[in-house]
């Protein structure tokens, strides 16, 4: 989980090695400084503090993420699932707020989407504001297209990171569909980044 998040944030090259932008950078969107893996902006003395900081904050809004999935139903893949935690990490609110991933995502499938284009589409979706009808995304300009942009730029990234790790992720992302856990799954190409998530975050105390 940490090499796809790090690798969608420019922190983490595909293989898991560390970048210049891990150990610091300002932020394009709100020129904040930022450290380690995530790019956390919430004040960390090094880049090992500020992981620890934000698995602790992303280990909560997974909880979240599996609770509004099983809300509705749904039981998502590897890689609605490891998106929906990227995306958390990149805007809270876009995966947290009522109208969020979860929620569009769901939409997505009733509209007969599947694979990478539900993904897209519903990453795309959750930065729409449905209160105010217009888009929330500052640091990208309030544009779907470059919304758009940038969304494919993350998915992209986190696909390379898996495929990386020798994990046979599907171009489509037509995985077989698995309850939202940390525990190991039955389908081998997903153990080993499972089983990544599930030692962090029982180290953490889950």
């Amino acid at each position: 989980m940490a090499v796809t998040v790090g690798n969608a944030e420019g922190t983490r090259t595909p293989d898991g090695k560390s970048t210049d932008g891990f150990y610091g950078h300002s932020d394009p969107g709100n020129g904040v400084w930022n450290l380690g893996t995530f790019s956390y902006q919430h004040g960390a003395a090094s880049p090992q503090e500020a992981d620890a900081k934000q698995l602790k904050r992303l280990k909560k809004q997974a909880q979240v993420i599996q609770e509004k999935a099983a809300a509705r139903g749904m039981k998502l893949t590897l890689e609605e699932t490891l998106n929906a935690i990227d995306l958390a990490n990149q805007a809270p609110k876009a995966v947290l707020d009522t109208d969020g991933y979860i929620e569009w995502l769901a939409e997505a499938h009733r509209m007969g989407k599947q694979g990478a284009d539900a993904i897209l589409w519903a990453r795309v979706q959750s930065f729409f504001d449905p209160q105010t009808q217009r888009w929330n995304a500052p640091g990208l300009g309030n544009t779907p297209e470059r919304i758009t942009r940038d969304q494919q730029r993350r998915m992209l990234a986190i696909t390379r990171a898996l495929e990386a790790q020798d994990y046979q992720i599907a171009a489509d992302a037509r995985l077989r569909p698995q309850p939202v856990s940390f525990r190991l799954p039955k389908w081998n190409f997903a153990s080993r980044v499972v089983d990544q998530i599930a030692t962090l975050f029982n180290f953490l105390g889950g």
